[in-house]
C-alpha cells in the first residue's frame, strides 16, 4: 500500500503540473469547480457506499454468507436504481446551475458542459461499482486494492501524454480521457471480484425490510455526507461566484496535494476499518477503542511527518513544482494542512460510529454542525471578507465536530474521553508545539531557497517530526513496540541476506 502510494505521489505531483500548464488556469479553474457541481450530487452515493461497506464488513465478521450474499445482490439494485435517478436529476438541475448562476468565463461554456456530461456518467459507474469496491476493502485484500489504484494512477499518466499531444480542445480531451480511465479500472474491479468472491454473484433479491434497514442507514448518514460536500464543494461553488475560475484553480491545487498528502493516512486508515467494524460484530470492545486511540494517534503522526515539511516550505515548493501558481495558492494549502490535520483524528471514530449501526443523532448533530460552514462563508463573503476566510470557518467547526464525536462514542461505546485527551490529544499538541519551536532554528541553517536547500529543509524538518512524535507522542508501550519491530525488520533482513 505505501510502495503504491510513493509511485502515486510521484505521478500525481507530475500529471498535475502538466495538466494545469497545458489547460492553463482558467480551464484548470473551469474543470474543477464543475467536478463540483457532480460532487454536489454525490452526497447520495457516498451515502449508499457507506452502507454497502458497513453492512459487508459486518457480516464478514459476523461469518453469515447468506445474508452476505441478500446484502450484496440487494445493494446492487439499489445502487443502479439510484444511478438511474440521480443522472436524470442532474441532467436537468446541474445542467441547468451551470447554464445560469455560474461563473465560466465567455466562450468556454459548450466545454463546461460537455465536461459536465463526462462527470455525471462517470459518477453513475462509480455508484454501480460501489458494493465491488466494498468486498475489496471487507475482504481486506489491500494488495489487488493497490494494485488497482495504482494502474488508476498509471493510467492517468497516459492520459497526460495524450492530452498534451492531442490536437482537439484540450479541457473535451481530458474529460474524455478521464471517462476512459474510469470504464476500464470499473471493469477490472468487476471482473476481480467475480472471480474471488463466492458471495460476487447477482441474485434477484429485493427484501423490504432489508432494504429499510439498509435504507435508513444511507438515510442518515445521507445528512452527515451531504453536510460535508457543502463545507468542502459548496464552498467551491461559493468561491467561484464570488471571486471566479482563478480562485477555483488555486483552491484546485491545494485540493490535489491534499489528496496526496491523504494518502498517507488511507493507507492506514483503509487497513484499520474493516478490523474496526469486526470488532465490534464480534463484541470485543476493549480492541474497539484501542483500535480507536491508536488509529486516531498514528494517522496524525504519520501525516504530520509528511505535511510539516510541505507546510514550512509551502512556496518554494510549489514554485518548484508547478510552471504557473494561481494566486493564494499558498496560503490555500497551509490552511488545508492545518484542517486535514485537524479531521484525520476522527477517521477511526466515524467507523466506530458507523459500526454501531446508532447513527441517527450522531449525523443529526454533525450534520447540524457542517452546515454552518455554507451560510456563514456567504455572509462573511457577502460583506467584503477574503477567499481564505472559509478555511478558517471549516477548521473551527471541524474542532467542534471532534468534540461532538467524542460525546457520541463515550455515549455508545463507554468511550474514556479523559484517556483520549491525555494519551492521543496532549501528546499530539506538545509533539506539535516542539516540531514547530525548531523551525526558527532551521531558517538561520539555511537563508537560501536554491533546490537543495529546500530538500534539505525538507528532510531535516521529517527527522525533526519524527524525533518529537517518537520522543512525545508515543507512551513508553508504544515506543517498545515501535523498536521491536524495527529489531525483528532487521533481523529478517539480516538473515535474508
Amino acid at each position: 500500500m505505501y510502495i503504491r502510494m510513493f509511485v502515486m505521489m510521484l505521478i500525481g505531483l507530475y500529471t498535475s503540473r502538466v495538466i494545469l500548464n497545458t489547460l492553463g488556469v482558467e480551464d484548470y479553474g473551469v474543470y474543477n469547480v464543475v467536478g463540483g457541481v457532480v460532487a454536489m450530487f454525490s452526497i447520495i452515493s457516498s451515502s449508499l457506499s457507506g452502507s454497502v461497506s458497513r453492512f459487508l464488513t459486518f457480516e464478514i465478521g459476523r461469518e453469515d454468507m447468506r445474508r452476505l450474499k441478500e446484502i450484496f445482490s440487494t445493494s446492487i439494485i439499489v445502487q443502479t436504481a439510484m444511478a438511474v435517478g440521480i443522472v436524470v436529476v442532474m441532467e436537468f438541475v446541474g445542467v441547468w446551475f451551470l447554464n445560469h448562476k455560474m461563473n465560466i468565463p465567455p466562450g468556454r461554456m459548450v466545454s463546461a458542459n460537455f465536461v459536465l456530461q463526462c462527470s455525471i456518467v462517470s459518477f453513475a459507474l462509480g455508484l454501480i461499482n460501489t458494493p465491488f469496491s466494498a468486498l475489496i476493502v471487507a475482504h481486506e485484500r489491500f494488495g489487488i486494492f493497490a494494485y488497482l489504484t495504482l494502474s488508476d494512477s498509471i493510467l492517468k499518466l497516459l492520459v497526460v501524454y495524450l492530452l498534451y499531444i492531442s490536437p482537439f480542445d484540450k479541457l473535451k480531451t481530458y474529460a474524455v480521457l478521464l471517462l476512459a480511465v474510469t470504464v476500464l479500472v470499473q471493469i477490472v474491479y468487476f471482473i476481480y471480484c467475480r472471480r474471488q468472491f463466492e458471495e460476487c454473484r447477482f441474485s434477484w433479491i429485493y427484501k423490504k425490510t432489508m432494504v429499510k434497514e439498509m435504507g435508513g442507514f444511507a438515510g442518515w448518514t445521507f445528512l452527515g455526507n451531504g453536510s460535508y460536500i457543502l463545507m468542502t464543494q459548496g464552498v467551491n461553488i461559493l468561491m467561484n461566484l464570488f471571486f471566479g475560475v482563478v480562485i477555483n484553480a488555486a483552491r484546485g491545487v491545494a485540493t490535489i496535494v491534499e489528496n496526496i498528502l491523504t494518502q498517507f493516512v488511507n493507507n492506514f486508515v483503509t487497513a484499520i476499518n474493516p478490523q474496526i467494524t469486526k470488532s465490534y460484530a464480534s463484541g470485543d470492545k476493549e480492541y474497539l477503542v484501542s483500535l480507536i486511540n491508536v488509529g486516531s494517534k498514528f494517522s496524525y503522526l504519520l501525516l504530520f511527518a509528511i505535511a510539516f515539511p510541505v507546510f514550512l516550505e509551502a512556496e518554494n515548493l510549489l514554485k518548484l513544482w508547478l510552471v504557473t501558481v494561481p494566486p493564494f495558492t499558498v496560503l490555500f494549502l497551509r490552511l488545508t494542512i492545518i484542517s486535514i490535520l485537524v479531521t484525520v483524528l476522527s477517521n477511526t471514530m466515524v467507523t466506530a460510529l458507523l459500526a454501531t449501526g446508532q447513527i441517527k443523532s450522531y449525523q443529526i448533530t454533525i450534520g447540524a454542525v457542517s452546515m454552518m460552514v455554507l451560510p456563514v462563508s456567504y455572509l462573511l463573503y457577502k460583506i467584503g471578507f477574503p477567499a481564505y476566510v472559509s478555511y478558517v470557518v471549516q477548521i473551527i467547526v471541524m474542532l467542534y465536530q471532534l468534540s461532538v464525536r467524542l460525546h457520541f462514542l463515550k455515549k455508545y461505546l463507554e468511550f474514556n474521553i479523559k484517556k483520549y485527551l491525555s494519551v492521543v490529544v496532549l501528546r499530539l499538541l506538545l509533539m506539535t508545539v516542539v516540531s514547530i519551536m525548531a523551525v526558527p532554528f532551521m531558517s538561520l541553517l539555511f537563508t537560501q531557497n536554491g533546490l537543495l536547500a529546500v530538500l534539505i529543509k525538507c528532510i531535516l524538518a521529517v527527522f525533526v517530526s519524527l524525533f518529537a512524535s517518537y520522543s512525545l507522542a508515543l507512551t513508553k508501550g508504544e515506543r517498545n513496540y515501535v523498536k521491536s519491530i524495527i529489531r525483528t525488520r532487521m533481523l529478517h533482513d539480516k538473515n535474508s541476506n
